[in-house]
């Protein structure tokens, strides 16, 4: 009895394996890179949800999460230790003037951090950039999937004219990383005439859901705006393969109507379907 107990369980795997293989056999040659967050790595989740949904995906390391969280730590313990210092001034009933110059010092002290931070994550960009774009030039993928960081570093390639394809940005923290780049000027817009969806919760408090609403009323590209609703940053309403295989086929698919070439030939939109119960989509076809 045992030993036909596990040829079933055997039998039942390799058979479901079988399945699944079946199943995304229409999406097995489509080439997905994947660009990940600026603390993560190949290995997010993200990227094995694409995996999962079949796809041959690249996901290039850009190597930025020690950086970023070395960055953080650093942060909070000089802001802690100045606080500290402050308290132990105004508890020694140090004289007004003192204190005073202690807080202008500290101030000028956090600025020239930030502009020394932001000297530095320029650096780590372009390196970023350059990983990227070398990946791109190897693997030639038909469509990138960003999130967070990564879509800031998509977006730069887009506008150099690094990449031009369909493109999923997930959460993307373009404003943001602007912003600490401290590059001044207007924020980035995605070139004219690119097929761009754009994922993002309203609970996101990395990445403000209204810097991605800003990126998309101000480009002109072909593609929809998807509002994940009470999602946050990570978007794991979207952690479904089924729904992220549909998200990635209906963008190519669009970007191949608008080129005037034949669209993918199996996109079942029965997950999207479902998923627009309780999402709120707003479309622009430019």
């Amino acid at each position: 009895r045992l030993m036909i107990r596990l040829l079933r369980i055997f039998f039942r795997d390799g058979t479901d394996a079988a399945r699944e293989a079946w199943r995304n056999r229409d999406v097995a040659h489509v080439r997905v890179m994947f660009v990940h967050g600026i603390q993560a790595d190949p290995s997010q989740y993200k990227a094995d949800v694409l995996r999962m949904a079949g796809f041959n995906v690249l996901a290039p390391n850009m190597r930025t999460n020690y950086l970023a969280f070395a960055s953080i730590l650093i942060a909070l313990a000089l802001l802690v230790a100045s606080m500290y210092y402050l308290y132990i001034l105004i508890r020694s009933r140090a004289k007004i003037e003192g204190v005073a110059a202690y807080l202008a010092l500290a101030l000028l002290f956090f600025y020239l951090l930030h502009v020394f931070v932001a000297i530095l994550w320029r650096w780590k960009f372009t390196l970023c950039l350059n990983t990227v774009a070398s990946a791109i030039e190897t693997f030639k993928p038909q469509a990138i999937v960003a999130s967070s960081f990564g879509g800031a570093v998509t977006v730069e390639l887009m506008r150099t004219g690094v990449w031009s394809g369909p493109t999923v940005l997930l959460s993307p923290a373009v404003d943001i990383i602007h912003r600490l780049l401290r590059r001044g000027g207007e924020l980035p817009i995605i070139p004219d005439g690119m097929t761009v969806t754009i994922v993002h919760g309203q609970q996101d408090f990395i990445a403000p859901y209204t810097d991605s609403l800003r990126l998309h009323r101000d480009s002109d590209t072909h593609g929809e705006f998807i509002d994940a609703g009470s999602d946050g940053h990570l978007l794991f309403s979207w952690n479904d393969p089924q729904d992220m295989k549909e998200l990635v086929l209906n963008t190519i698919a669009t970007s191949r109507r608008r080129r005037g070439t034949r669209r993918p030939s199996a996109v079942t939109r029965g997950a999207v379907a479902a998923k627009e119960d309780s999402t709120v989509r707003t479309t622009a076809v430019c």
